[in-house]
């Protein structure tokens, strides 16, 4: 398997139909494995673990809440469910082999193409019951999760000169369909939370003038971001299986825009890495099209990496979430990592449930820009750095011992040695033609005199 971004190794878990079930396909650098398992939710079960999450929202945090237990009740069934015994064990021997090779860890990528009617759980919450463990795999740095979508062409990583540069879209239309949010009060903390990479020219914060679509087209051909962030309204149209954005209308009022309209948008922007959604649904798929929905539209529109909500979230878990995030991607850490550390702060700090809220899809095993540090000239001619030794104050030049022959230089070996190879290489010097002895049927004859 190939090594991902940031020492990540992939593994890969492809879910298909089998014979009225399922079947789970492993793969990664310890070998593959296969298991056969059934849905671990029905329709009904699955409509009133949805109630239970919704209801669990905003329960105050204890020792151990209800929304911890229901977490890890959610989490254990669709672990035993993909990762039994063989797959399991494949998982733990990459594992083991990326700590080995002294690499960050392996990147889960669970491809759910085949089976869009599971792509609707919260794969977020896969939990090993085995009480060694006893863990949630994305809460992890060395197990991220990443929901992988195969497509025929493959974006190529992008070297990428810092400072990265962030396009933000901040919408709050004036419209009796949606509340009003206090985007202000995130963009505040945005520029907070980046003030300290943006100060060491790591990362530049732009933001939109205005939420509409044709701004953000001017705004494209301008300026080359390398990610663009929503901050506002969305939705998941049932009638058209389909994901809406709420940007600002021309003339006032909320334009709704859908996934194919904004996915065509950005399909030409080469320079767009990454695109994170912070508005409700947006990570949300259909249940009967695994292309289809807001960040799976993205993906399949050539974007490398989309984070997304799939479920409702919060204002104060949305803005922890992206002030973790892009702290990390600011200073240099993978999308993997990053989205971790987001998920650990709001798992310690906001809610035990909502950390699961953002997904990650992906059409490629590196999902962040390579980026191309320059090196810095030195001014000094010698770019070696001074020896240690010589710069202690105890460190005194070595003398030489005098030679034997320093006295008489021409007697010592090494000078009779250069005068025999001078010698040799002198040209002879040949008689006359004239004093050269004569041969005559085999004899030798002095010539005559002239």
């Amino acid at each position: 398997m190939t090594t991902g971004s940031g020492g990540y190794s992939n593994f890969d878990l492809v879910i298909e139909k089998n014979n009225g079930g399922y079947r789970a396909l492993a793969k990664g650098t310890y070998g593959e494995a296969q298991c056969a398992f059934t849905s671990p939710f029905s329709a009904a079960d699955f409509e009133a673990l949805a109630d239970r999450l919704d209801r669990s929202r905003a329960a105050r945090r204890r020792i151990e809440t209800p929304q911890l237990t229901l977490a890890k009740e959610v989490g254990g069934r669709l672990h035993a469910a993909v990762l039994a015994s063989d797959v399991r064990a494949v998982l733990r021997g990459c594992v083991d082999d990326a700590s080995n090779n002294q690499m960050s860890g392996v990147r889960i990528r669970l491809d759910l193409s085949d089976v869009p009617e599971l792509a609707v759980l919260p794969w977020e919450f896969l939990f090993d019951p085995d009480q060694k463990v006893g863990r949630f795999l994305a809460l992890a740095d060395e197990t991220p999760l990443v929901r992988y979508l195969p497509l025929p062409e493959k974006s190529k990583p992008l070297m990428i000169t810092p400072p990265l540069r962030l396009l933000v879209v901040v919408s709050n239309p004036a419209d009796d369909r949606y509340p009003e949010l206090d985007v202000e009060k995130e963009w505040s903390l945005l520029q907070e939370a980046l003030a300290q990479p943006i100060g060491e020219g790591l990362l530049t914060l732009e933001r939109l003038k205005r939420a509409t679509m044709a701004e953000l087209d001017d705004t494209l051909q301008a300026v080359d971001a390398n990610i663009l962030h929503f901050i506002g309204h969305g939705r998941f149209d049932e009638q058209h299986q389909d994901g809406v954005l709420a940007f600002e209308g021309e003339r006032g009022g909320a334009q709704e825009v859908s996934a194919e309209h904004l996915g065509t948008l950005l399909y030409n922007e080469k320079s767009l890495r990454l695109v994170v959604i912070n508005a409700c649904e947006g990570g949300r798929a259909s249940a009967t099209d695994a292309y289809a929905g807001m960040a799976q539209t993205l993906v399949r529109m050539r974007i490398p990496a989309v984070v997304a909500m799939q479920y409702e979230i919060t204002d104060r878990a949305a803005i922890l979430f992206a002030r973790q995030f892009y702290r990390g991607l600011a200073m240099g850490r993978p999308v993997d990592t990053a989205i971790t550390d987001a998920r650990l702060a709001v798992f310690s700090q906001v809610s035990d449930l909502e950390w699961a809220t953002p997904t990650v899809g992906s059409s490629t095993s590196r999902v962040t820009p390579r980026r191309r540090h320059l090196r810095r000239r030195s001014r000094s001619r010698t770019s070696s750095p001074p020896c240690p030794r010589r710069s202690s104050p105890r460190w005194r030049p070595r003398r030489r011992r005098p030679s034997p022959w320093s006295a008489a230089p021409h007697r010592s070996p090494r000078h009779r040695l250069s005068r025999i190879a001078a010698r040799s290489k002198r040209p002879r010097r040949r008689p006359p033609p004239e004093a050269l002895p004569v041969r005559l049927r085999g004899s030798l004859r002095e010539p005559s005199p002239a």
